[in-house]
């Protein structure tokens, strides 16, 4: 399947999509393309890329799951934003 036919293609969840891309990243840093028009295809840096080979050589496909509760709406992020906001200093207002 070409990359072109990959905008196409419906996934149930946004992991699934996620992996795919990974997996194909893979697939194509394997085949020969250079780490930094595969990093370019899928807007990350060669970096990534390179640590999606890593993660599947060591754990295969399934290592390539994005990891839940790491977007804005995960209830690990709302709780740390409210952990931090606690940390905030007080600002006492003296009245004159």
């Amino acid at each position: 399947m070409s990359l072109e036919n990959s905008s196409k293609l419906a996934f149930t969840s946004r992991r699934m999509a996620q992996q795919w891309q990974r997996m194909q990243g893979v697939k194509m840093l394997r085949a020969g393309i250079p780490a930094h028009v595969v990093a370019e295809q899928f807007s990350v840096s060669a970096r990534v890329v390179f640590k999606w080979v890593a993660a599947f050589s060591e754990g295969g496909q399934n290592a390539l799951l994005a990891k839940e509760g790491a977007g804005p709406g995960s209830i690990d992020h709302v709780r740390r934003r409210s952990r931090d906001a606690k940390r905030l200093p007080r600002r006492y207002h003296l009245g004159s």
